[in-house]
């Protein structure tokens, strides 16, 4: 799942009476309130007498608990909050773990945005207003698509969906995070906006499997173009549906339901494969966008697929993860490299090759500068200590 989560300096304090008002309509006090966050009724009336301010994760929590924006929430506030959205593997849930470290990876960020290129004089308009209505997300999805010269009926490549992300100015920060939630980070990524560096960043696992990846990169660019026009919920409802209607339009939705309706799960799950295979998509994602052109237009939902899902995992277990497909696709010789480890030079080239990312190229430069060591860059990609010393060596040498 994806969130956004919303850091606050420690110098601000709340709204106390609005977060008050807050918990009255919603039957909330302090004690319940502190069940929920788990801390004290003691911290609780701390934070209501403004004696003290919430740690970046509670107040994250905090305002998703009382359904307050950040700029709600906090008086007297100053443009230096990070919205994150996060990709989790396996819809784990997230922690406060993950919001400090969100928090941490959001402040090195900024202090590599100096050393970046110029980004674009301008970028594609944000939407205005974001609806859940079938019809508008069609639209949308159209108008995303056109960005990257495709239409409705185009097959969306890797590639196209890392060009959208440069047309609207965002940095691609690729990492290897391991291809299951037992190893490494446990997320597919890591949407980053800083409104201190008035930078946007992406972190890419290229880990994951390559056809996870074509829609959580869709769900993302579906919270991109919301930006901050509307709240939490509303636009992670709107990113998924998104997601499906980029990558399965209605066009393609409406043919496939003719051959899909009215068959079993092991039927579906068959012809959602030979459909989802040119396409290079999950067929889960076919599912779920065939019964939102089937709900839209008043036809019988698809056959649930219940214990009939795990050919599906399975499926998409069987093709290749990200970095498998990009060093397939490489001219670069890979004689005498372990197919498990790249080295830093590897790693760099498929980064700035695939993902034109100007990340390394600044690092350089920061790192010549600032004299940092390689614990800087083990935080900042999540990596193991050996692995920063060679790519602190690597970029600095």
């Amino acid at each position: 799942m994806t969130r956004a989560v919303f850091f606050k300096p420690m110098n601000k304090r709340l709204n106390i009476e609005l977060v008050k008002s807050a918990m009255d309509s919603l039957g909330f006090n302090n004690s319940q309130l502190s069940e929920r966050l788990a801390v004290s009724r003691t911290i609780v009336g701390e934070w209501l007498a403004g004696r003290k301010f919430p740690r970046p994760d509670k107040l994250v929590r905090l305002g998703m608990l009382l359904r307050l924006p950040h700029s709600d929430l906090v008086v007297d506030d100053t443009p230096l909050a990070a919205v994150v959205n996060f990709r989790k593997k396996a819809r784990r849930a997230l922690t406060d773990a993950h919001f400090a470290d969100a928090l941490k990876k959001a402040m090195l960020l900024d202090l590599i945005a100096d050393y970046l290129p110029d980004g674009a004089l301008e970028v594609p308009p944000v939407l205005k207003r974001p609806s859940l209505d079938y019809a508008y997300i069609q639209k949308a999805a159209a108008m995303v698509r056109g960005l990257a010269g495709k239409s409705v009926t185009d097959l969306i490549h890797y590639s196209d969906l890392v060009e959208i992300i440069h047309v609207y100015d965002v940095v691609p920060v690729p990492v290897f995070w391991g291809v299951t939630s037992s190893r490494d980070n446990d997320a597919h990524g890591i949407y980053v906006e800083s409104p201190r560096s008035k930078k946007e960043w992406m972190y890419i696992n290229l880990d994951s499997y390559l056809l996870d990846f074509k829609f959580w990169i869709a769900h993302e660019i579906g919270h991109i173009i919301t930006k901050c026009t509307c709240d939490a919920d509303l636009s992670e409802e709107f990113a998924e549906l998104f997601a499906q209607s980029f990558l399965f339009p209605e066009e393609m939705a409406a043919q496939a339901y003719e051959k899909l309706a009215g068959l079993d799960a092991s039927q579906l799950v068959a012809e959602m494969i030979a459909l989802a295979e040119p396409l290079f998509i999950s067929p889960y994602t076919i599912y779920k966008s065939v019964n939102s052109y089937a709900a839209e237009n008043g036809l019988e939902q698809l056959d649930k697929l219940n214990s009939a899902y795990v050919a599906i995992k399975k499926y998409v277990e069987k093709k290749s993860t990200l970095i498998e497909k990009l060093k397939s696709d490489s001219k670069r010789p890979s004689a005498g490299e372990d197919e498990e480890y790249l080295s830093p030079e590897a790693y760099v080239y498929f980064a700035e090759t695939y993902f034109k990312t100007p990340i390394f190229d600044s690092l350089r430069k920061f790192l010549g500068e600032t004299s940092r060591g390689d614990g800087f860059l083990q935080s900042l990609f999540d990596i193991q200590a050996v692995e920063a010393k060679e790519l602190h060596y690597f970029l600095t040498h």
